[in-house]
């Protein structure tokens, strides 16, 4: 099934007005509130007390926190991979001169998998979060 479009111009600005909604800007902000929350995380006062109980405290918290940071990271990383298949092949369908064949076997078989994984991308993050986050279990 493929959209049949008077001029093929606004099939290119179409996708590429998609591409920077749902794939670049999503990215952008994930990008931007993950950094905002790691900073405070990290910048983030440890504890006051210099016993040894309140360092081995602290010394839990920062690995808290150092995970909860790589959790950030795995969750922007992802959406980034699992998506990224999907608008490479849908720019390449529109930007690149690509034969009949060629159309062919990208929607027999790349089509499939890449909407696969862009829809795993969905399921996968509560199973991230609870690896990285015992509270989120």
């Amino acid at each position: 099934c493929w959209e049949a479009w008077p001029e093929k111009g606004m099939r290119k600005v179409y996708t590429a007005v998609l591409f920077a909604h749902i794939y670049l800007a999503p990215l952008a902000l994930i990008v931007v509130m993950y950094a905002r929350i790691a900073r405070k995380l990290c910048q983030a006062p440890g504890p006051a007390r210099d016993t040894e109980e309140a360092v081995a405290e602290g010394g839990r918290a920062s690995r808290r926190r150092a995970r909860v940071v790589h959790m950030l990271v795995m969750v922007a990383l992802f959406f980034t991979l699992s998506w990224l298949p999907l608008w490479a092949l849908l720019l390449l369908i529109d930007y690149g001169q690509l034969s009949e064949p060629q159309l062919h076997l990208l929607s027999v078989y790349a089509f499939p998998l890449a909407h696969w994984l862009a829809f795993f991308h969905s399921s996968a993050n509560p199973i991230i979060y609870g690896y990285f986050n015992e509270n989120f279990r």
